[in-house]
């Protein structure tokens, strides 16, 4: 049924979660996965010229590295798996790599914001959901 799974992965119990059960799809299935971890540099509106500390960059660029690193390693016996890294607004990311590369099932975990927060901003799964042409399956906690 399905080919190709593209897991949202930020390295949280819960994306743990949604890939162990993309990798139980896929074993049954025979199908691959892509594990995605997307890193977002946060938008300050200072003024003109304001950058974010090199150090800071660094650091969440290596934080997003270590995630990749860390799905690589747990899709290690699924024969053409592979983790990205991908940069952007998480979301639509999500969504224009899943239709860029012929995904047909996204995987992610749900994310309780609590209700005004979740009402104000809306959560990265909803969104996803909403967009996305490929099918996708929210992992609950």
């Amino acid at each position: 049924m399905f080919n190709r799974i593209l897991v949202a992965y930020d390295g949280s119990e819960l994306s743990r979660k949604a890939l162990d059960k993309a990798i139980s799809l896929a074993t049954e299935q025979g199908a691959s996965i892509v594990a995605a971890h997307v890193y977002q540099l946060p938008v300050f509106v200072i003024g003109q010229g304001y950058a974010l500390p090199n150090d800071f960059l660094v650091q969440m660029r290596e934080r997003a590295r270590q995630n990749v690193a860390e799905a690589e390693k747990l899709l290690d016996r699924l024969p053409n798996s592979k983790a990205v890294l991908l940069e952007g607004v998480p979301d639509k990311e999500i969504v224009e790599y899943a239709e860029a590369n012929g995904i047909d099932l996204i995987v992610m975990g749900s994310r309780g914001l609590g209700a005004i927060r979740e009402m104000v901003l809306g959560s990265v799964s909803h969104r996803v959901v909403q967009h996305a042409k490929a099918s996708v399956l929210v992992v609950k906690e």
